[in-house]
């Protein structure tokens, strides 16, 4: 997305959704992405003062953050101007390359879902039905959409606009890392988090929660993939291929 996408606004916490501590990995990690530095806006988010009440609330805090803790201080260049495109997206949402080309050319509605193809493990399992994420809107002063109303509430449709990727993992022990740190509590269990299980689940394209309603099909030679990883296949061999029996992880 570097070529079409003027700043990314990066908003990362010291405490994770079920509220334990977790190390600020992107700032730890700055001199890595020194080539993007020029187009990354990096915050820390402050709770000062907030209070909440489950999991959900700060994941809805969290999201505002991106805009309310972010934009209004952003100057000279990075000073937004009325009708710029804003994209609201997890990480692992994924906008096509048309896409972003579409929303920066085109009028759009002021609440726009961005729907995915959406994928489990790697683009080897596709899920039956899209994800209506991410979304984007427009600058417009104090009259902005915030990112956790827009989530909610979109209500013009894009199709086939981005990828999902969902526990699109390198190793297991990010298995485990989310499942420790998001905000569907109720499925920190142990015996979720056990590698063998989290090992089939992935290898054949099983719900790692056995929810009967969420089916995955396989896509054999699936070339409908970003760009970049194709580019770098070899280095992202578990985004392509579960089949080997460690499911191409690089912790197993």
């Amino acid at each position: 997305m570097y070529d079409q996408v003027d700043c990314f606004i990066i908003l990362e916490a010291n405490l994770t959704f079920q509220n334990t501590p977790k190390p600020l990995f992107v700032q730890e990690s700055w001199s890595r992405f020194e080539k993007y530095h020029s187009k990354m806006i990096h915050h820390t988010l402050s709770v000062e003062g907030a209070k909440f009440n489950n999991t959900w609330d700060r994941e809805k805090f969290s999201r505002n953050a991106m805009y309310d803790q972010v934009v209004p201080y952003l100057e000279g260049p990075q000073t937004p101007a009325m009708g710029d495109v804003i994209l609201v997206s997890d990480v692992d949402e994924i906008p096509r390359p048309s896409t972003l080309t579409s929303l920066r050319n085109c009028k759009f509605p002021k609440k726009l879902s961005l729907h995915c193809d959406m994928y489990y493990y790697s683009f080897q399992w596709r899920n039956r039905g899209d994800w209506a994420f991410p979304q984007a809107t427009y600058y417009d002063g104090n009259n902005t959409v915030l990112p956790g109303d827009l989530r909610l509430t979109a209500d013009s449709h894009l199709y086939r606009a981005a990828w999902h990727c969902s526990y699109c993992f390198s190793t297991i022990g990010e298995f485990v890392k989310k499942l420790n740190s998001f905000s569907h509590t109720e499925f920190n269990r142990d015996h979720i988090k056990d590698t063998q299980r989290i090992l089939q689940h992935v290898r054949y394209g099983i719900d790692l929660y056995d929810r009967q309603k969420k089916q995955y099909d396989r896509i054999e030679d699936n070339s409908d993939v970003p760009e970049f990883l194709k580019e770098n296949k070899a280095k992202y061999l578990f985004v392509f291929d579960r089949d080997p029996e460690n499911a191409n992880f690089v912790d197993l």
